[in-house]
């Protein structure tokens, strides 16, 4: 629900608001290690469109896939299938754009 104060009490028209532009759009993205019996889908089917001046955050248990999401967002990793794109263009290397960094491994990019 949205309350709006008004001066004036007569009725006006909304004005529509531009949606920012998407800078960072996952479809699809399925990533797996292994094969046959022992083979570990890690990421099934994410979908995902983080816009202009938002905050992403990625939390989840040990093993749950964070760091396998953030080294495919930094091109580090490649998705078995889906779409990656940073502002319209497909990831398909390491960007210097990205900031990441691995507290475990203390790598860090970007």
């Amino acid at each position: 629900m949205s309350v709006a104060v008004l001066a004036d009490p007569k009725i006006e028209t909304p004005v529509p608001v531009a949606r920012p532009n998407t800078v960072l759009s996952m479809q699809g993205v399925c990533k797996g290690f292994g094969s046959g019996v022992t083979r570990n889908e890690v990421l099934t089917n994410i979908n995902l469109n983080v816009r202009e001046g938002e905050f992403l955050a990625v939390v989840g248990f040990s093993g749950s896939g964070k760091s396998t999401f953030m080294k495919l967002l930094a091109g580090l990793e490649k998705p078995d299938s889906g779409d990656l794109l940073m502002n319209g263009q497909p990831i398909i290397g390491p960007d210097l754009s990205v900031a990441w960094c691995s507290r475990t491994t203390r790598f860090c990019l970007g």
